[in-house]
């Protein structure tokens, strides 16, 4: 589930479930560095979701030792061997042969009702607690079945650091839920803010999105996407692509008239067929919802059910042949890094893990990792981090939301993302360029790092994920250059932008389509102005010979004759003579 903080999400979570919403819905617009998961079990019969934690899956490991044969039930006489924990927790899919040939008679007869004898497994200190706790709810012979048709939840909490991490969660959702807030209209600027030990600060107006900016990039995020194989489950069973489902919160705040003027103003997602519809006859692309219906009423079990059986009939889901000791393993690797106060455990650890659950062969570890890497949080990258798995997404997301807010946040508040602060030389390298050292990771992150998990691993990782660069030899060069300057800029044209336009397009430095843009395009000028001075620096950035473009622009820029712009130009050109 996607969305802005405040949109809405948290509280969607709990109308699918049926549950009470949440007693505080003023939602600040926080970048929570948290990304959460639930597991729900779907029951299509009852249209019911229902949440499903830890002692459930226990419930639900037991229930599998409490078949016991009746009286009228035929066994085969080879079949009378005690039931063995490892019957559950065996490291092998496949059913043992007999030594019998199929075509020799196999005595069979009646058997007696007797108790399943549960010869229990020795459990040594190391072992995993999941088998214990299997065994106790077992003996209290409280077990409870749920359906096998699960959902897997994830919320992203919203924060810019999971937009720029987006890949690392969605590479295999089936589905997306675009939540927006209604009211917010489509267009309407989020302002985010990030929230440290009790301090709030604003993010500066690049990092905000509209309504319309979610949903863009939710679904353009796909194309970033490799394929992938998901191990236990065949290429026939996978979705072809994600689908995407866009929920309107807070409906009852709003006018027909308005959710209908946003439903035609998104019409180009109607041909789109990854984008689901709400009603496509009636031109309804938005599922409009009231997530605050009140607690235990028949018109809040009604929405759910209607929310439920909506997301139900999208039919996107794929069938995985789970081996029950891979739901163990993933539990066990919760438990353990909890036990550690830790959001990762070691290569080593898991290993150990994996032995007492007779997962005894490296390559068994290694497909059980990917596929829980694959179609949960848990992240693996064997390619690059081969001795680290992060049980938690926490630490790379604290990490990353704190470089982030160093660029953003009041000089006053440094200290308490990095202490001690960074530079002022750090500072601006950061914010005008997008450069920084290792040593400010080990800085903001050293709660987080430790000898396993180094600021080397999470440089490591960031490159592999294409997110940062290693920068070499560097000198300042005429693109960073003008990315300096460029915010002062975009201020400065804004009040002559038309003039500014009609020089750079005269001079063949701007696109025409970006001209015709900027003369008749319906946004303000000072919306307009910014874009205008991003196709320069991307420009620049492509440009074979930057330094003869800049030269063009800044004597254009000139040629307009405002005092401001010209001034900012005098800068450009001596920073780049020194």
């Amino acid at each position: 589930m996607h969305g802005l903080p405040g949109a809405g999400k948290t509280c969607s979570r709990h109308l699918l479930l049926n549950e009470d919403p949440p007693s505080s819905t003023d939602s600040t617009s926080i970048a929570c560095p948290a990304v959460k998961a639930t597991r729900i079990s779907v029951d299509d019969k009852n249209k019911k979701w229902e949440r499903v934690e830890v002692k459930d899956l226990y419930n639900q490991l037991a229930s599998h030792l409490k078949e016991v044969p009746n009286e009228t039930e035929l066994e085969q006489e080879k079949d009378e061997a005690p039931l063995d924990l490892t019957d559950i927790f065996d490291s092998s899919d496949e059913d043992e042969s007999d030594d019998e040939t199929d075509d020799q008679p196999t005595e069979i007869k009646p058997i007696e009702k007797k108790p399943v004898k549960i010869k229990q497994t020795e459990i040594n200190p190391t072992e995993t607690e999941v088998v214990k706790e299997v065994l106790s709810v077992h003996e209290t012979g409280k077990s409870k079945k749920f359906s096998t048709n699960w959902v897997y939840f994830i919320d992203s909490g919203g924060q810019p650091a999971y937009r720029e991490l987006l890949p690392l969660f969605t590479r295999a959702a089936a589905l997306n839920i675009i939540t927006i807030d209604l009211t917010k209209g489509l267009d309407e600027k989020c302002e985010f803010q990030y929230r440290i030990s009790q301090n709030t600060s604003p993010i500066n107006t690049e990092l905000k999105y509209s309504n319309r900016d979610i949903i863009h990039s939710t679904i353009a995020s796909e194309a970033m996407l490799n394929p992938i194989e998901i191990p236990y489950v065949t290429e026939s069973d996978m979705p072809k692509h994600s689908h995407y489902l866009i929920l309107g919160t807070r409906k009852e705040l709003i006018s027909e008239e308005k959710l209908k003027e946003m439903n035609k103003s998104l019409i180009e997602y109607k041909v789109n067929k990854k984008v689901i519809p709400h009603n496509k006859r009636q031109d309804s692309i938005i599922f409009p919802v009231d997530t605050l219906l009140p607690a235990g009423s028949k018109e809040r079990e009604e929405a759910s059910i209607e929310l439920c059986t909506a997301i139900s009939n999208c039919g996107v889901e794929m069938t995985i042949v789970l081996p029950i000791r891979l739901l163990t393993f993933e539990i066990s690797l919760q438990i353990e890094a909890k036990k550690k106060k830790r959001s990762f455990l070691t290569k080593e650890e898991v290993i150990e893990i994996g032995k007492s659950l007779q997962l005894d062969k490296k390559s068994d570890i290694d497909v059980a990792l990917q596929y829980l890497h694959n179609v949960t949080i848990i992240l693996y990258f064997h390619e690059v981090l081969p001795t680290i798995i992060f049980v938690d997404p926490k630490p790379i997301l604290d990490v990353f939301s704190r470089l982030i807010a160093i660029t953003y946040v009041d000089h006053n508040k440094l200290h308490l993302i990095a202490n001690p602060t960074p530079s002022p030389d750090e500072r601006r390298s950061l914010i005008d360029f997008g450069l920084f050292k290792e040593g400010l990771l080990k800085v903001i992150g050293k709660q987080i790092f430790s000898k396993d998990f180094q600021p080397s691993h999470m440089i490591t990782l960031l490159r592999h994920l294409h997110i940062i660069a290693k920068v070499e030899n560097r000198k300042e060069g005429t693109s960073e250059l003008f990315r300096s300057v460029s915010a002062r800029l975009a201020r400065s044209i804004s009040s002559c932008l038309t003039t500014v336009s009609m020089n750079l397009n005269a001079r063949s430095l701007i696109a025409q389509e970006l001209h015709d843009e900027m003369i008749n395009g319906r946004d303000i000028d000072s919306k307009k102005a910014p874009k205008l001075v991003n196709a320069i620096q991307s420009r620049l950035n492509a440009d074979t010979n930057p330094e003869s473009y800049l030269n063009e622009v800044c004597s254009a820029l000139k040629d307009v004759g405002e005092e401001p712009i010209t001034d900012i130009v005098n800068q450009l050109e001596k920073s780049a003579t020194d």
